[in-house]
């Protein structure tokens, strides 16, 4: 079974997003991908990351954030799904609200370094055992990812070019 979406990106140009799967899989998929938000954000309170706090949309104002995505990839590049999962914005240095450039990039290094250290102690497991679900639903040869991607909100073009870095990928080895 294929499932294809179409949707705007990017000024309005339509890009093809499609899945293929088996019949009987994909079943179930909804609640798995429903649940990921839910699960990051409590992994993020429970564990009291640096302050961090989880947001359903990138907050207002001028800032440093992350995007939380869950990414399956298909065998070609051509084929996806992406569910946004929320954002994270830190307290003090970390929402870097003068928009620094220095600061963007020394907030990921910190971001990185504790998420390392918390996946090494096993914070992270509940949202493998759901990425590994994802995998059995879907069968997808690659399994599914957690992107976090370092953003500027506010700013102009050129800062928004600049501070634009994929930070982590969360998957199951």
């Amino acid at each position: 079974m294929s499932t294809e979406r179409r949707r705007h990106v990017d000024g309005g140009t339509p890009v093809a997003i499609a899945v293929k799967m088996h019949a009987t899989r994909g079943r179930g998929l909804r609640p798995v991908f429903s649940q990921m938000g839910s699960i990051f954000s409590k992994i993020i309170d429970d564990d009291n990351i640096l302050g961090l706090r989880f947001h359903a949309i990138p907050p207002p104002g001028k800032c440093q954030y992350w995007a939380c995505t869950l990414q399956c990839l298909c065998d070609d590049d051509t084929k996806s799904i992406i569910r946004p999962l929320g954002c994270l914005t830190g307290p003090g240095e970390l929402l870097n609200t003068d928009l620094d450039i220095n600061e963007f990039f020394n907030n990921n290094d910190v971001l990185f370094n504790e998420f390392a250290r918390l996946v090494e102690r096993g914070s992270f497991d509940p949202l493998l055992r759901h990425l590994h679900k994802i995998k059995q639903l879907t069968g997808l040869e690659y399994g599914p990812m957690i992107a976090l991607d370092a953003h500027t909100q506010g700013s102009d073009q050129w800062t928004k070019g600049v501070c634009d870095e994929t930070v982590l990928i969360i998957h199951e080895h």
